[in-house]
């Protein structure tokens, strides 16, 4: 199967997002990251949630044989980000993603 999700984060950085999606940065990012730092953010864009600014990416993962959502205890959810935890099983093994909305399943092989 392929299965695209949008998985979420805190954002670090402390700024405001503007009503027409501007965003206002507390701090110049070339001088705040060095370019290793840039490249592992890559695909993650700022979004609002319940009125705080969280960080949201798009990702797809092919050859996916199943998914399923872990349990989790009540004492360790976290309400304050979208998604939960999902694990993927692919190519003989498990990948666990934190966070994560499913956007579309799609079966290569009905």
């Amino acid at each position: 199967m392929l299965v695209h999700v949008h998985q979420y984060r805190h954002d670090d950085a402390k700024e405001t997002v503007r009503s027409g999606g501007d965003v206002d940065p507390d701090h110049d990012t070339e001088e705040y990251f060095d370019a290793d730092d840039l490249a592992a953010d890559e695909g993650w864009e700022r979004t609002t949630y319940d009125g705080q600014t969280i960080l949201r990416r798009a990702v797809s993962y092919d050859d996916v044989a199943a998914i399923s959502v872990p349990q989790r205890d009540l004492e360790e959810t976290s309400d304050d980000l979208p998604g939960e935890d999902l694990q993927l099983r692919r190519g003989g093994g498990i990948e666990t993603l934190e966070r994560t909305r499913i956007v579309e399943v799609i079966d290569e092989d009905p």
